[in-house]
């Protein structure tokens, strides 16, 4: 491995992965996990950059559901929308264009998607990259009217109200706070290892 390669994993993100799936699996508590709880879950999750970032994810989802009897053998058109979505959050999906990547029409696709994970595509997408805007907030130093671009919107303005209507604050207020939040954990050691992956 050459001295410029990039790691493969970020050990942080492993981490925070690792303690959120131990604390999701735990709140569970033998109950069945219903399709749109192991949805908000995922979508809440760091995003992952890297290929096996995201290979790790999908082994953890596909886990989990199939722990408890949400997964098929075969991905739905509205499955791998979903993971579309996920992953490509940055790409300006509009329903005609999903729709197409998946192999079906608009009509067909929004009534599937909204089976599954009981949201529309546009507020899953929005869900999606308000996640990884708080993300991004949190652990970068990215300016706070660079985060909208990073995460897909053409509209910062857009942007901020659909990050003030999910969050509750303004993305200004959620970094002060965010940056707070930080500057305790540093000032505490850790007490304990964190969680195997299931």
């Amino acid at each position: 491995m050459g001295t410029n390669a990039r790691p493969l994993l970020r050990p942080d993100w492993v981490f925070q992965i690792a303690r959120a799936v131990d604390v999701f699996v735990r709140s569970l508590a033998g109950a069945a996990a219903e399709s749109s709880r192991l949805e908000r879950f995922f979508t809440s999750l760091p995003p992952p950059e890297r290929y096996l970032e995201r290979w790790i994810l999908g082994g953890i989802r596909d886990k989990l559901a199939l722990s408890h009897g949400l997964i098929r053998r075969r991905r739905t058109r509205a499955e791998r929308a979903r993971q579309l979505l996920l992953d490509e959050y940055r790409t300006p999906w509009t329903l005609a264009s999903l729709a197409r990547a998946v192999g079906c029409n608009r009509t067909t696709l929004q009534e599937e998607f909204q089976t599954l994970t009981h949201t529309t595509v546009h507020q899953f997408l929005v869900q999606r990259r308000v996640s990884v805007a708080a993300h991004l907030l949190e652990e970068s130093d990215l300016k706070v009217s660079g985060v909208s671009r990073e995460v897909g919107y053409r509209s910062h303005s857009a942007f901020v109200r659909h990050f003030k209507r999910i969050r509750g604050v303004t993305l200004s207020t959620y970094r002060v706070s965010q940056d707070r939040r930080s500057a305790a954990n540093r000032d505490r050691v850790p007490a304990e290892r964190a969680p195997v992956l299931p």
